[in-house]
């Protein structure tokens, strides 16, 4: 009988109620004698007893008896405002801190600076959403913040949670999206769409409508347009499907690769997993980042595929730092007025044209090797590698003769190359921005180099 007991606290635990066993017990008893083994049994019963300490029956005991119990100390009520409309632009402005795990995007298309990202998917969609301006979307707006946005639902265990969506999007024909970005789908997340759904209805007037945009990592990859309309008509059978898996929940096999699966192959496409594996977990990451921005970008008709690279841009300037720390560091006098002569060398033999930029990048090099605070770590080891080659000029001393003499090995490889092409690629395409990058093919390369480029510079570093 003490396992009567136990069932009824836990089910108590689960559903957060207290002192029901006159009410539980009883209908747990007869469950156990007459339903759960499918014919009437003892309790008492030795087989019985050995049987009720088993998983199966605990998780059965709790499938059964936790919908039950929560249907009926559930209090339903109507969605009313709680307090008059608001518009985004009179929220107060709230902290992003920009990191390569949760970048911070700009957009022309919101009312803020910058548009705070949790993941991939959601920096893929903010640039979409820049880009649909020109088509559908008048304005949208990151739902972050201490104002945000938050609807309150009832999740799988039965308890008040609150759900925050990801974007608040208005139309260029006055209606409004509230919209969320779904990379990997969690048990609450038709309860979740229920709720946005049901807050969309209550939210709509007779002048102002609004809808829920669910949009899933895998239908966003294959949409080529750049309408927010064509998006949200691509995504309707998703919906359509999470709100009948909320009003009838059943277990379902799901045989699509997720979306960890997914983003393992898609960038075997560009490193081999075990080379991927090697990498310290910071490069792992922008890679990973990378790669998946690409993947959501490149069925798109219209999209600038220069961001794409903005995930790399730190981990191969602290790659190329390392390389540059560990080559030239130890050739450093510790003294200050060595130091002084070491990056402030006599340049009387030198010509004129030349001085102003070799002091520029010694300088450079000072600020990385003294003060580790480089300055663009990239365009600095370029200097070093093209310094390096130039043999048939005399090298100065100080700074100079030790870039030539610990970079010179390395002019015959294919790593100066590298490192050049990814420094011009960046300047014309993305820091600057001179050309904005269209093509799907010519990104696909590039990314591969960028790839390559910096495995490369983290294995010279570590050698």
């Amino acid at each position: 009988m003490g396992a009567i007991s136990f069932f009824r606290e836990e089910l108590e635990r689960a559903a957060r109620i207290r002192g029901q066993h006159a009410t539980l017990a009883p209908h747990i008893q007869r469950f156990l004698e007459e339903v759960l083994f499918g014919q009437r049994v003892d309790l008492y019963d030795p087989r019985v007893v050995g049987r009720l300490s088993d998983p199966d029956v605990r998780e059965h005991i709790r499938a059964t008896f936790l919908p039950l119990i929560l249907k009926s100390i559930t209090r339903r009520k109507d969605r009313l405002p709680e307090e008059a409309p608001r518009s985004v632009t009179a929220w107060a402005p709230f902290q992003a801190t920009h990191s390569e795990r949760r970048p911070t995007e700009s957009s022309a298309r919101t009312a803020f600076n910058l548009v705070p990202c949790d993941n991939q998917l959601e920096v893929a969609m903010t640039q979409f959403l820049s880009f649909a301006g020109d088509v559908d979307v008048a304005a949208f707006a990151k739902n972050s913040g201490p104002q945000a946005l938050r609807i309150d639902y009832l999740n799988a265990e039965g308890r008040r949670a609150t759900y925050t969506p990801d974007f608040l999007i208005r139309k260029t024909d006055g209606q409004y999206l509230l919209s969320e970005t779904k990379g990997r789908a969690d048990r609450d997340v038709a309860a979740k769409a229920r709720a946005a759904v049901e807050w969309c209805k209550a939210a709509s007037s007779k002048k102002v409508k609004w809808e829920y945009l669910y949009v899933p990592e895998k239908v966003f990859e294959q949409v080529r347009g750049n309408s927010v309309e064509e998006l949200a008509r691509a995504c309707a059978p998703a919906l359509v499907q999470l709100l009948k898996d909320a009003a009838t929940p059943q277990l379902a096999l799901n045989f699509e690769a997720g979306s960890e699966e997914r983003l393992a192959e898609q960038t075997q496409e560009f490193i081999d997993a075990k080379v991927l594996a090697s990498l310290p977990s910071r490069y792992r990451k922008a890679i990973e980042h990378a790669v998946a921005l690409f993947h959501f970008h490149k069925q798109k008709e219209k999209v600038s595929f220069g961001p794409i690279f903005q995930p790399l841009l730190g981990p191969i300037d602290h790659a190329a730092e390392a390389l540059m720390l560990k080559r030239l560091g130890e050739e450093v006098p510790s003294e200050a007025e060595a130091q002084k002569h070491f990056f402030e060398p006599d340049m009387a033999r030198t010509k004129k044209s030349s001085i102003k930029y070799l002091t520029e990048r010694a300088n450079t090099l000072k600020k990385l090797l003294v003060y580790r605070s480089p300055l663009m770590p990239t365009g600095a080891l370029s200097f070093c590698f093209d310094y390096a080659a130039k043999v048939a000029e005399e090298p100065l001393p100080g700074i100079y003769a030790a870039v030539r003499g610990r970079f010179a090995a390395m002019s015959g490889t294919g790593l100066p190359k590298r490192v050049r092409e990814v420094y011009d690629f960046r300047n014309t395409y993305i820091a600057h921005e001179k050309v904005v990058l269209k093509d799907a093919a010519t990104t696909r390369e590039a990314l591969g180099q960028w790839i390559d480029t910096l495995v490369a510079l983290h294995e010279a570093a570590a050698s």
